[in-house]
């Protein structure tokens, strides 16, 4: 029971005061975290862009070999990527290869076939030659 003048403490008041500093908190960690998203996805797309465009052939002409692919119907962008980097073609990241592949415009016009490529060539190039058709070497 209350006597008469005394205060009865007023405990929604603290937790309201408790309640604006934890969501002052949870407001700067949300805001911490985003940043560091930012920071995160700049870095990535700056790399990603300066690997695209300083990108060089594996070999010079001089030292250039001569490697064998076979594209099918069935692959897409990312499955001849990773062909390319594993035959040693390409010596850079996936994620290049298929931005390089986007800007070219030739993206998803492959033609399925057999292609020699030279060590020597650009992504570009490449791309140029896998999107024309294959020369039969029985034509000859």
């Amino acid at each position: 029971m209350n006597m008469p003048g005394e205060k009865k403490p007023n405990y929604s008041k603290k937790y309201g005061m408790f309640l604006g500093g934890a969501k002052a908190v949870i407001l700067i960690l949300v805001i911490v975290l985003i940043i560091f998203v930012v920071i995160f996805l700049s870095q990535r797309a700056y790399f990603l862009g300066y690997e695209t465009a300083s990108y060089k052939p594996v070999a010079s002409e001089s030292e250039a070999t001569e490697i064998e692919i076979t594209i099918t119907e069935d692959m897409s962008a990312s499955d001849i990527g990773e062909l390319l980097i594993e035959k040693g073609l390409v010596n850079e990241s996936l994620e290049a290869f298929l931005l390089q592949d986007m800007l070219s415009g030739l993206h998803g016009e492959y033609i399925a076939g057999t292609y020699t490529l030279n060590t020597s060539l650009t992504v570009d190039e490449i791309l140029q030659i896998i999107c024309t058709e294959p020369e039969d070497e029985n034509d000859n």
